[in-house]
C-alpha cells in the first residue's frame, strides 16, 4: 500500500519530536556521533549501510513527563477508566461511553477525539461500535477497518567471526549520556531498484559477563528511579562475576565513549524483517466471548508470505556477509534452516511487539480507515494516532514514528480546533 504523506513532509516533525525526546540537533546526525568519537561510520559498500539508533535514559512516557503533565493546568488525567463505546450526531463524535473502575458506566462529552490505545486495543474499540448494530455509526460499512495487521518478524540468523575492525563498527557508543547502537540496513537505492523487503541487521552478544552486566544495570537503575531493590546478594555476586572485565569497561566507557565487548562474547547475528502488507491479514473480535467489560475479545489472524519472507532475509543476510568479509569486519555463519531456505526456519523467528496497520491511512475511505490527518472517514473530529494507521512498517521500531505523526497531528488539531 502507498503513504498519502511523504517522507519529506514528515521531517520537520521528526525533528521537533527529536527535540521533545531531548535529542538536540547535533544528536539526531549520525555523522556527527561518529565525528564525536573520532570516528566514521564503517563502509559497507554499495548497497549496505551503517545506521544508528538512539536509546531514551528514560523510557517510560510516564515517568519522563511526569513534571510537565503536573505543571499543565491544560492537562486533566481520568485513570482506569475503560472506553466501552461512542455517541454520534451525524458525522460528529459527540463523546465517550467510559467504564468506571466500579463498574458504572458514564458519557463523556468531548469536542474532538484521539484514539491512542496501541494499535490492537484502538481497532478493537472501532470494531466493537461498529458492531453494536448502530445505523448511524460512520465507519460502520468500512471493511478496510482491522485489515493489514502486520508486524516486524525478528531473530537469529547467523552466528558472527567479529574481525579486527569489529569492535570499533558495532560496539554501542556512548557520548554525552546518550547510547546509539550501531545497526546495518540496505540502502535507499537498492530498495527503489530491487523492490526487496526492508530488513535491519545488528548484533548479540551473550555470556557470563552479559548476565553479570544485566543484574548490575537495573540495580543502578532500581537505585536511580527509586524502585525496589530486592538484595545486595544477587548484586555482590555479579560484582565478583564482572570483576576482571571491569578495568577494560570502565576504559573503553570512559576513553573511547564504547560498551566493552568481551572477547568470549558469543556473537550473533539477528534480524528484524519487515511484512509485505497483506488485506488478509487483520485484527477482528468476537462478539460471543466478552470480557468483563462487556468488549468483545480480539481475534488475531496474522498472516504472512512466508516464501517472500524467508527469501528476502536470506538475500539481506547474504549482503550482509558478502559486505561484512569485504570490510575486514566479520564473518557470517548463516542459520542452518535459512542456509538450507527451509520454511522451518520462519518458526525460529518471533514477532517483535510492533503492531501496526488495523486503521491504515490512506487517500480513500475505500482503500483506507483514516485520511492523511489521521480522521477516521466519515467522521469531523475522531482520529487515530499510533501505528495502527501505517500502511506499510519498513524495518525500523514503530514508536518514533507513531510520536512523529503524533506531532503533526498535534499542530493540526490546534489549527483546526483551537487549542
Amino acid at each position: 500500500m502507498a503513504w498519502p504523506i511523504s517522507h519529506e513532509s514528515l521531517a520537520g516533525y521528526q525533528r521537533t519530536t527529536y527535540e521533545s525526546l531531548g535529542f538536540g540537533i547535533e544528536q539526531q546526525d549520525d555523522d556527527h556521533v561518529w565525528s564525536g568519537i573520532g570516528k566514521v561510520a564503517p563502509s559497507l559498500g554499495e548497497e549496505l549501510e551503517v545506521f544508528l539508533t538512539r536509546w531514551l535514559g528514560i523510557p517510560n512516557f510516564a515517568q519522563r513527563f511526569s513534571d510537565q503533565i503536573h505543571r499543565d493546568d491544560t492537562i486533566s488525567l481520568l485513570l482506569n477508566h475503560t472506553v466501552t463505546g461512542f455517541s454520534f450526531d451525524g458525522a460528529r463524535v459527540n463523546g465517550l461511553a467510559v467504564m468506571t473502575p466500579h463498574g458504572e458506566v458514564r458519557d463523556l462529552a468531548a469536542r474532538v477525539i484521539v484514539l491512542a490505545a496501541g494499535t490492537i486495543e484502538s481497532v478493537r474499540i472501532l470494531l466493537h461500535a461498529a458492531r453494536l448494530g448502530s445505523g448511524n455509526c460512520p465507519w460502520r460499512h468500512n471493511e478496510n477497518v482491522g485489515r493489514y495487521f502486520a508486524d516486524h518478524i525478528g531473530g537469529r540468523a547467523a552466528e558472527v567471526k567479529p574481525l579486527e575492525g569489529f569492535q570499533d563498527a558495532f560496539s554501542t557508543i556512548v557520548l554525552n549520556k546518550q547510547k546509539y547502537a550501531p545497526k546495518l540496513r540496505y540502502k535507499d537505492q537498492l530498495l527503489e531498484r530491487n523492490l526487496e523487503l526492508n530488513i535491519q541487521g545488528f548484533f548479540s552478544f551473550e555470556g557470563s559477563i552479559s548476565e553479570n552486566l544485566a543484574v548490575l544495570k537495573q540495580f543502578v537503575k532500581s537505585a536511580l528511579y527509586s524502585r525496589e531493590i530486592k538484595g545486595v546478594l544477587p548484586l555482590t555476586r555479579n560484582l565478583v562475576g564482572c570483576a576482571r572485565y571491569l578495568p577494560p569497561l570502565m576504559w573503553r566507557y570512559l576513553v573511547d565513549n564504547r560498551i566493552f565487548l568481551p572477547s568470549g562474547s558469543t556473537v550473533s547475528f539477528m534480524v528484524q524483517a519487515e511484512q509485505p502488507a497483506s488485506r488478509f491479514s487483520r485484527i477482528e473480535i468476537d462478539p460471543n466471548d466478552l470480557d468483563s467489560y462487556g468488549l468483545p475479545r480480539v481475534l488475531l489472524d496474522w498472516q504472512v508470505d512466508s516464501e517472500r519472507v524467508l527469501q528476502g532475509i536470506y538475500r539481506f543476510v547474504s549482503r550482509a556477509d558478502d559486505a561484512l568479509r569485504a570490510s575486514d569486519l566479520a564473518e557470517l555463519a548463516m542459520v542452518a534452516e535459512l542456509a538450507e531456505h527451509c520454511d522451518d526456519y520462519l518458526r525460529l523467528l518471533r514477532d517483535t511487539s510492533h503492531q501496526s496497520g488495523g486503521a491504515v491511512m490512506s487517500r480513500s475511505a475505500r482503500t483506507g480507515v483514516v485520511d492523511e490527518n489521521l480522521r477516521v472517514y466519515g467522521t469531523e473530529n475522531l482520529f487515530v494516532c499510533g501505528a495502527a494507521t501505517f500502511p506499510t512498517v519498513s524495518n525500523a521500531n514503530t514508536t518514533f514514528l507513531a510520536l512523529t505523526l503524533a506531532t503533526r497531528l498535534g499542530e493540526h488539531l490546534a489549527r483546526f480546533f483551537g487549542r
